[in-house]
């Protein structure tokens, strides 16, 4: 299994551009997963942009815009989303792409609250650890 990583410079808000990073990444090589950075949809740290409920929304907008634009790929890239459960108002996920949908999602787990980090104000905590397969390896 070829893996490739893609240090994209995300930039904090800016959706469009950081969408063209990712693809442009995508259309670069042929390997069989892409591994993107935690929030490269939306940047890191978003910080009080959170607190704007349009952010979310962009955020999975675009996601759902690079999974359809990219269904010959299978790529991890991190984002935020709505929780749908109790607790702080978002998640910090990685989602994995493959086959042009959303086939699954890691909660990032340890939030840091320290120095400039504050991401347990804005996200609930995942509880689990995922293992994903592709192409029938895990």
């Amino acid at each position: 299994m070829k893996i490739q990583i893609c240090q994209v410079n995300s930039t904090v808000g800016d959706f469009e551009a950081n969408q063209q990073k990712i693809s442009a990444a995508l259309a670069d090589s042929m390997a069989d997963l892409f591994v993107f950075p935690e929030c490269a949809i939306c940047g890191y740290p978003p910080q009080d942009l959170l607190d704007y409920p349009e952010f979310a929304e962009k955020s999975e907008s675009v996601l759902q815009s690079l999974a359809a634009s990219h269904p010959t790929k299978s790529f991890l890239v991190g984002g935020v989303e709505r929780n749908q459960q109790k607790g702080r108002p978002l998640r910090n996920v990685a989602y994995f792409v493959s086959g042009g949908r959303v086939v699954e999602r890691y909660f990032k787990r340890l939030l840091p609250s320290y120095d400039v980090f504050d991401e347990d104000r804005f996200f609930e905590p995942g509880r689990e650890s995922k293992i994903i397969t592709l192409n029938g390896k895990k």
